[in-house]
């Protein structure tokens, strides 16, 4: 089973993400799998706005974590661990949590990533406050 996670770009005067112009990414996880997400971003505030069964509308739910990418910086956010109910659909009661793993996943990058791994510093993703919706 495979589930999709949205991550936008975020603005003060847009702070969903929903400007047609906002940088848009799409990250693929596999149930039970650990997934990396390595890409270089444009410097700025980025949401995990939600995710979803891919292919299936209608399931998943809302994340609403935000971190930050800086310029010249490796940041390494964290890991996002979702665990959702079988049949899971909106609206439907799922956990979900950020947890430091840094070390598992920078031993995991640096066979093709070292010198990423050894410059990486840790900022994890957090949750955003209700205002800021």
């Amino acid at each position: 089973m495979m589930f999709e996670f949205d991550v936008v770009q975020i603005q003060p005067g847009d702070p969903k993400g929903e400007s047609p112009h906002a940088a848009r990414y799409q990250v693929d996880a596999t149930v039970g799998q650990e997934r990396p997400f390595l890409s270089r971003l444009r410097p700025g505030r980025y949401l995990f706005k939600n995710f979803y069964r891919t292919g299936m509308s209608g399931t998943g739910g809302d994340l609403n974590l935000v971190f930050e990418s800086q310029s010249g910086r490796v940041v390494y956010i964290g890991q996002l661990l979702v665990e959702v109910p079988p049949h899971l659909t909106r609206g439907e009661d799922y956990r979900f949590s950020v947890q430091d793993a840094h070390e598992t996943t920078f031993s995991q990058l640096a066979p093709q990533h070292r010198d990423l791994a050894q410059q990486a510093i840790t900022i994890p993703m957090q949750i955003r406050s209700d205002d800021s919706r």
